[in-house]
């Protein structure tokens, strides 16, 4: 009796706890007779680009995506779901046009009917073990769809894979059921969508006829953009294409990346493509940003990093053990005998503060601005930042536009935390409070969790914007491109390497740390160029 009042006691706290609540613009649902939150849909501020489906919620599980959830988005670009979702309902991001990356994690069982349907963007796709039951069209009309990536390993995990095979409505069509993806081979024996299996499995997937409409090829290696997507972490990976090693850091890691092989690929827009031409910063690169995917590599000793730094890594050299998703790294191990090709020259995208905010667009003025947001772990270059000196953290900031006085204000437009970790330690920098800056880097972010300490319900908005200063006839004058960011969840980190003071001619702040139009003629103390200045 005792054991049965607590039962109750436990399910009432659960009940009371429970709600429906929303999560990073996602709609979760409680479920009494599941007990347990169900992913609904967008919250009341409608679509977005991206979309991360957690595993928890308000301490409480979540199982599954619910019928139609995400359907009809236009905007949606990337799909992420963490493990311990176990099913996908129907037509759960069915005629999502524009989506390039699905990442489905092991644990998932079922993939309901068109849940993909007519993702005519999508080009990848990657099944994993626990994947028991994909139902009809699931993948109908994924007509860019050119690999599958199965990972079943055994006969019994092909056993228990099903999938509708019933009977199509058009003559002449194959028969093979949920997995449309693209075209079996049955229809273009030459350039057909490829089924990956592992590495060992070639003759079990053959023996098992379940896929043997599909073109076959057994993988002793992957591509880096696949590693860093959808790599498993404590496997032991090949990396199969060329990569450039571009910098090593004080601990001896390596970052090296692809060229330019972004799932989703992010385009430099309004806002900062101006701001990097009017300032010179794109000249030498044709307006173009490098779209690669970065991986640190750990573990190489000294001769082959000297043999290797600064050259490509010739594909299928690499070998390492994948340590963390977040922020891609590969652990190498002692037989790694990585391979140098030639020479690579690299010079690195160029970032204002505004580039580390969660990516969102919002029309202003009749036009609608974006920002390219830096890769994990890329070796990068970030431009007209303001110096927050804090008592435990060192904060980077983008000042906030006046827009009544047409200038700068005191309020930032928010920024990222920054680390020395590049440094030794007798070469750190000493910053001036409310100084500019500009300094090479490496993105790193922090992994976003529901239910963080920091989580900041409801997304509050920031504004930010993009700077530039045009000469007009002798005097300074500055303009706006506003945009609205929201704040992430969780802060980026970015380790700093070679600051340097932006020595820009005529741009004076006060020690409130607001622009000014041209230099000051009232007495008192500026700053320019990250030094102090009296006015008398």
């Amino acid at each position: 009796m005792r054991k049965l009042i607590l039962v109750f006691i436990l399910l009432a706290s659960i009940m009371g706890h429970a709600a429906d609540l929303t999560v990073d613009g996602v709609a979760y649902s409680w479920m009494p007779d599941e007990l347990a939150y169900v992913a609904t849909g967008w919250d009341e501020e409608g679509p977005r680009e991206e979309v991360h489906i957690y595993n928890t919620v308000n301490g409480l599980d979540v199982t599954r995506i619910a019928t139609a959830a995400f359907e009809d988005n236009e905007l949606l670009r990337s799909v992420e779901i963490d493990e311990g979702i176990t099913a996908i309902g129907e037509n759960a991001f069915c005629r999502c046009h524009n989506l390039r990356r699905v990442v489905l994690p092991e644990g998932l069982e079922k993939i309901g009917e068109e849940a993909f349907a007519f993702c005519s963007a999508l080009t990848t796709v990657t099944i994993p073990a626990s994947v028991t039951v994909i139902e009809s069209h699931a993948f109908a009309g994924c007509t860019a769809v050119t690999d599958v990536f199965f990972r079943m390993t055994n006969e019994q995990q092909l056993d228990d894979f099903d999938w509708w095979d019933g009977d199509y409505p058009h003559d002449g069509e194959d028969d093979h059921g949920g997995l449309e993806f693209n075209r079996s081979r049955l229809r273009d024996p030459e350039n057909g969508t490829i089924i990956h299996v592992p590495e060992g499995t070639l003759d079990i997937y053959n023996n098992s006829r379940k896929l043997e409409a599909w073109l076959l090829q057994e993988d002793v290696a992957y591509p880096l953009w696949w590693i860093v997507n959808f790599g498993t972490v404590g496997e032991v990976y090949t990396v199969s294409d060329d990569i450039s090693s571009i910098y090593v850091d004080i601990n001896d890691d390596l970052y090296a990346k692809d060229d330019n092989h972004r799932l989703v690929p992010d385009m430099a827009q309004s806002g900062e493509t101006d701001f990097m031409t009017t300032t010179g910063l794109l000249s030498n690169r044709g307006n173009v940003y490098d779209q690669s995917n970065w991986v640190a590599i750990t573990g190489l000793n000294v001769l082959q990093l000297e043999a290797i730094t600064g050259r490509v890594i010739k594909g299928g050299t690499l070998s390492g053990t994948l340590l963390d998703k977040v922020n891609p790294t590969l652990a190498v191990s002692d037989k790694t005998a990585p391979v140098a090709g030639e020479a690579v020259q690299y010079i690195p995208n160029t970032y204002i503060p505004a580039s580390f905010m969660s990516r969102t667009q919002q029309s202003a003025g009749g036009r609608t601005y974006s920002f390219v947001r830096p890769a994990p772990q890329e070796y990068m270059f970030v431009t007209w930042t303001i110096y927050h000196d804090t008592d435990d953290e060192n904060e980077f900031y983008l000042p906030a536009p006046d827009h009544a006085r047409g200038i700068n204000s005191q309020e930032f437009a928010g920024g990222f935390l920054a680390d020395y970790a590049l440094y030794e330690e007798s070469t750190r920098p000493t910053l001036v409070d409310r100084g500019v800056y500009d300094f090479n880097a490496i993105n790193r972010v922090m992994p976003s969790t529901a239910d963080s300490d920091n989580f900041l319900g409801g997304s509050p908005r920031l504004k930010a914007s993009s700077i530039f200063e045009p000469n007009v006839d002798g005097g300074l004058s500055t303009q706006f491109m506003p945009c609205v960011l929201e704040l992430p969840d969780e802060p980026i980190i970015t380790g700093v390497d070679n600051i340097s003071v932006n020595t820009r001619d005529n741009i004076y702040f006060d020690l409130q740390g607001r622009h000014l139009i041209g230099k000051p003629t009232a007495a008192g103390i500026y700053i320019v160029g990250g030094s102090k200045i009296v006015v008398f």
